[in-house]
């Protein structure tokens, strides 16, 4: 009998990781966690500082220096990047290790500075292989890229028993500009010369607050609309229970959209930007509308509050599309993408 081979050991590295709240950080946590779970020995090497209680599923290394992070891929069986900077690709250049590049953003390449960054990234590239959330993502890469999707939390985002939803509509995201929250007051405001007025909830911060707050006064929408302040964990989990549709208004090209699969996975119908990834997360369980356009967004929240049938299409059709994205699903994607698939499965058989 051959010896049993030791378990893979994994670096993580990021910009940003827990405590710190975001699509990439979720992404890290995740990954790491499931990793950790298929018998991989994790490391994540954070840029970010932190002097609290680290999570136990992995070994975590804060802002260890340009020759720390050198250092810490001694004995390294394979390297994720997640939405690397420059300064973590270099060691690829003397350290031949496999690698793979998590990119999760939607790159622009106008910018002079951008065009730069890129010139000093082909090299690192070609050292790697790279995985994206969406198509969106995919055409703006310099590499070829796998679409692996973006990973949620299957475990905390699930429909809960005896959770009534009672409230019409949500909204999840940063109070900016970028994020459309405004045009979903609007919308509300068409709706309700209609004679619909659906509840809705907008739950995050951000500099908009209090002009949003002002300008639902003025479209005569206040009552509509309950500002909840960042809510994240089991209280998302909870709130979105309670919700029929969530709307995602985003006139920013987004990179994919977890929180559209978070929703979906507690019963929500999405309703999302068609640009960017966003279609792509919401798939065949979500509808659509032209970024931008507030009497289609009133349009379809119309359609999709006063045909139930539609919603309930919409939620049997997401079970098998959720599953694509499933945090274990994502983490054996990119475990293949390394070459190291077979060597975890068999430390888990």
């Amino acid at each position: 009998m051959e010896p049993r081979q030791p378990p893979p050991a994994i670096a993580i590295a990021t910009r940003r990781f827990y405590p710190l709240v975001g699509g990439s950080e979720t992404v890290t946590w995740l990954i790491s966690r499931e990793l950790a779970r298929l018998g991989c020995q994790v490391k994540v090497v954070a840029h970010n500082r932190h002097k609290g209680p680290e999570p136990e599923h992995c070994q975590v290394v804060r802002h260890p220096g340009i020759i720390g992070w050198y250092r810490q891929l001694a004995g390294v069986d394979g390297v994720i990047f997640i939405c690397p900077a420059l300064i973590f690709l270099w060691p690829l250049l003397f350290r031949r290790i496999p690698a793979l590049i998590t990119h999760h953003a939607v790159y622009s390449r106008s910018a002079a500075g951008d065009v730069l960054k890129n010139l000093c990234r082909r090299p690192l590239y070609k050292m790697a292989r790279h995985a994206v959330p969406s198509q969106a993502v995919a055409e703006t890469v310099a590499a070829e890229s796998v679409i692996a999707g973006n990973p949620y939390d299957d475990e905390l985002f699930r429909e809960l028993p005896g959770m009534e939803r009672s409230i019409e509509l949500v909204f999840l995201g940063r109070l900016i500009p970028e994020k459309g929250a405004m045009l979903l007051l609007e919308a509300l405001a068409l709706l309700r010369q209609r004679g619909l007025r659906p509840r809705s909830t907008v739950a995050g911060e951000g500099p908009d607050r209090r002009q949003l707050e002002r300008r639902a006064s003025e479209l005569g929408v206040a009552d509509q609309v309950h500002f909840a302040g960042r809510v994240t964990g089991p209280s998302l989990a909870q709130l979105l229970n309670r919700h029929r549709l969530l709307v995602v208004p985003s006139l920013c090209r987004e990179a994919f959209g977890i929180v559209v699969l978070e929703a979906m996975a507690c019963g929500c119908v999405p309703l999302v930007a068609n640009h960017g990834g966003l279609p792509e997360a919401a798939g065949p369980a979500g509808e659509v509308f032209r970024p931008g356009d507030t009497v289609e967004l009133a349009d379809k929240i119309a359609k999709l509050l006063t045909a139930p049938e539609e919603g309930d299409r919409y939620r049997a059709l997401a079970r098998a599309h959720l599953r694509n994205y499933e945090a274990r699903s994502i983490a054996v994607k990119y475990l293949s993408l390394l070459g190291l698939d077979q060597r975890a499965r068999s430390r888990c058989s």
